[in-house]
C-alpha cells in the first residue's frame, strides 16, 4: 500500500471508534493486498495469444476426430463379432440337426453365455463405463 492509499483509508475510517480503528485498518489493508494477488490462471490467460488458442483448438479438433474414428471402428468390430457368432450358431445347428438332445443343451448353454455377456456385468456394464 502506498501513502496515498493510507490517506484515503484514514478518510474512510473517520466514523470508526479510535479503539477499533487500527484493527479495521489492518483488515482493510490485508483485503486490498489479497485483491492484488494474481492467480496462476490469470497470469496464464494474460500470456495467451490468438496463436496459442488456435493451436489448442486444432489439437481439440484432432482429438475429437480420433475419438469419433475409434467409436466407429469399435461399432464395426462389435458388428463383425455378432455376424461371426450368428454364422457359428447356424453351422452348429446344421451339424447337430441329427442329434436334437445334444443341440438343445448346446443352444441353452450358448444362450446363457450370451445373456451373461449382455447382462448387468458384461458388455452392458463396460459400455456404460465409456
Amino acid at each position: 500500500m502506498t501513502e496515498n492509499d493510507f490517506a484515503d483509508l484514514d478518510d474512510l475510517l473517520e466514523n470508526v471508534p479510535l479503539e477499533t480503528r487500527s484493527e479495521v485498518k489492518k483488515m482493510i489493508s490485508m483485503s486490498w493486498q489479497m485483491g492484488r494477488v494474481i492467480s496462476p490462471e490469470t497470469e496464464l490467460m494474460n500470456k495467451m495469444t490468438s496463436e496459442h488458442i488456435s493451436t489448442f483448438l486444432a489439437s481439440q479438433d484432432t482429438a475429437m476426430q480420433k475419438q469419433f474414428q475409434e467409436s466407429r471402428e469399435n461399432r464395426i468390430f462389435i458388428f463383425g463379432v455378432f455376424v461371426l457368432s450368428l454364422i457359428f450358431i447356424v453351422v452348429l445347428i446344421i451339424l447337430l440337426s441329427n442329434k436334437p438332445d445334444i443341440m438343445e443343451k448346446v443352444l441353452f448353454t450358448l444362450g446363457g453365455l450370451v445373456t451373461g455377456a449382455f447382462g448387468g456385468y458384461g458388455y452392458g456394464k463396460s459400455k456404460n463405463n465409456e
